[in-house]
Formats: C-alpha cells, structure tokens, sequence
C-alpha cells in the first residue's frame, strides 16, 4: 500500500499517517482521500510563512483553504459566509501538529458540500516560537521572564491582522488549541476585538483548571511532572505498526522541505545560541504555568474537552465527576466537558478515524 502523497513535496507525516489508517479500515476510501491529503500538504507547504516582529520574534504560520481543492470537490459554497479557523499548538510545537484535526474537519466539510451548500473554510496554522523555523531573541526572553504568556498577545494578534481579511460580515473565526497552546486560543480570540461575538474557542486538554488556581505544591508540580511523563512516552510509543516514530519522522520531513523553504529566505537551521534560547523559553512557559496553572477569563463561547486520566491535569474531583457521569459543565461562557481520552499520542483516535471515512465515503 502506498501512504506517501504523490507529489513533489515531501509527505506530512500525520497525512501519510491517515491515508494508512484509512486503508486499514477501509481501502476503497484511500483514493478520494489521498487526493485530499495530497491538495492539502501542497497548499500547506507552498503557504509556509514567517512573521518576523524585529528585534523579538519570528513565528512560522501556513495557510490552508476549500478554495484550493481541486475543481468542483467542493460542490455547492454558501456564498456570503466564511469560516475561519486557528490553529495553536503547545510549547515548542510544529505548525502541523494539529493537521490531524483539519484533516477531519476539511473531509466533513467536502462531504456536507456535496447535498447543502456550505460556508468556504480557511484553517491557519500558528506555529511555536520554540518549534521548528520559529526564532526567539533575548528581549523576547525577557519579555517572557517579566510578562508571562501575556508576551504572546501582540505578537499572536499582530500576525492573524495580516493574515484574516479586515471586513468580519458574513465571517466567523474558531480557535484551536491543544494543551498549552489553548493559552494562545483564548489570549487570541480576546485581543482580536474586532472579531468579538464572530468567534468561539474550542480546547482540548489545557494544563490549568478554569474553575480556580490550583495553589498547592502538588497540583503546580504535577503539571511539570506531567509533561515530562507524558514527552517521554511521546517519544517512545510507536504510532503504527512497522513505522517509525511519528516525532522522528517529523524531523525527517523538517529535513525534507529545508532547501524548499530556504529558497524562500526561511531557515530551518539553528546555531546553539538559538537553540540555547529556545530551551530556555520552553523552561520559562513550563515554570510560568507551574506558578500559576490557572485559564485565562474569557467572554467568548468556549468548548473545554478536558481527558479526566490527562497526567497533566488530572483531579480528584474530576474524576468522581466522570464516575458519577456528571461530564459537562456549563458555566457562563465555558462548557467544559469530561472525556476518557488522555493526551494520547495517537492523533486519528477510532472515533475520528470513522467519523471521516464515512464522510470522505460521501464524496
């Protein structure tokens, strides 16, 4: 079976990885979805960016849309409507760790396209600072260091002015984030006021608790205790049968597309002052949210789906809430929603993976 996309670019990793669980579960599914993975991996790529503020921070970002599918597979649009969406990642995070969840949506939305007319959809893909082709510099440390996380909200906002349109009718914007880039999402959708009342959050497990600050020891340790469990098993569970650990071939890829993106002037080269700088800057996240693991307050709907057995946020009475199935929690801009899922490594969980071969099915 051939999970590589067949273009001149390399293969996202999590893309070939989806066409290989879609062909597990349901072979005649692959070609119609591989010609999704291969249009999507090209926009991808062909839209790889940096967003340089001088003298502080460069932040790769990448751009995906329903306009850029082939001719006529998204069948009927909605005209008048736009969707935007905003993806985040967590601390030192790829701009393509959370392709997995496009991927899903993208197929759901061909799929609805094909009876009822559908809004078109952009989907954004903020990368870490701290991850590959992203830069810091010391002020941007310091910055860090004497602001928190509150450093990323010019920066963040900033960039998604020059990339979203300016007029906002007919348009709505949806927040990602995952773990702590659910941070970023909700700093995001509240300094882009422009947007207010357009727009929604939706998280998945973030490493603080919106109901209080967890105060004691424990709880601030547990998220770093935590996070380094959870790296670790990252790194040496396998994703599949008879592949190669996903973060090895993300590097691979990294590798793969550097003299692509070079030739754009980007690089993906660092020397140890950088790679000094970003340890640090990835320390510094890590102790900021130890100190204090608590969400920002919003005013925009937010959807919290928070894995009740997560080792980073894991509580007791969480926990008696999911035994007792009280699993939502509607406060008054959040619901927050108990899964059994964890920070699993396995980025097309059974659910997904059915829920978009049954749309790509459709098509």
């Amino acid at each position: 079976m051939r999970s590589e996309i067949p273009n001149n670019y390399p293969p996202i990793p999590l893309l070939s990885l989806a066409l290989q669980r879609i062909h597990e579960t349901d072979p005649t599914a692959v070609p119609k979805a591989r010609t999704i993975a291969k249009n999507m991996n090209t926009q991808l790529i062909d839209s790889y960016s940096l967003h340089h503020i001088e003298g502080l921070v460069k932040i790769p970002y990448s751009h995906i849309s329903t306009d850029g599918l082939p001719d006529g597979m998204f069948a009927q649009k909605a005209h008048g409507q736009e969707h935007k969406f905003v993806f985040f990642p967590g601390v030192g995070g790829n701009l393509t760790d959370q392709i997995s969840t496009a991927f899903d949506i993208m197929t759901e939305r061909i799929a609805q396209s094909q009876t009822q007319p559908i809004p078109p959809a952009d989907f954004y893909f903020i990368g870490h600072p701290t991850g590959p082709g992203g830069e810091i510099s010391q002020n941007w440390l310091d910055g860090l260091r004497s602001n928190g996380l509150s450093q990323y909200n010019e920066a963040h906002a900033d960039l998604l002015r020059h990339v979203l349109p300016q007029d906002t009718e007919g348009k709505n914007i949806f927040y990602y984030g995952t773990s702590m880039g659910t941070y970023a999402a909700i700093q995001a959708s509240e300094m882009l006021t422009e947007w207010q009342g357009k727009n929604a959050n939706i998280l998945k497990n973030p490493p603080g608790s919106y109901e209080r600050e967890r105060s004691s020891l424990g709880e601030k340790l547990q998220l770093v205790v935590g996070y380094g469990i959870e790296n670790a098993l990252r790194r040496i569970r396998q994703f599949a049968k008879n592949t190669k650990d996903l973060s090895q071939r993300d590097q691979e890829f990294l590798t793969s597309i550097a003299p692509i993106l070079k030739d754009r002037g980007i690089s993906l080269e660092e020397d140890e002052e950088q790679r000094k700088l970003k340890r640090q800057g990835r320390l510094e996240e890590l102790l900021i949210l130890a100190k204090k693991p608590v969400l920002p307050k919003t005013t925009t709907p937010t959807t919290i789906e928070q894995g009740v057995w997560d080792l980073i946020s894991f509580s007791p009475k969480d926990a008696i809430r999911f035994m007792q199935g009280k699993r939502v929690t509607v406060y008054e801009y959040i619901t927050h929603k108990l899964t059994p899922d964890n920070h699993s490594p396995e980025p097309y969980p059974d659910q997904m993976m059915h829920r978009m071969i049954s749309a790509i099915e459709t098509i």
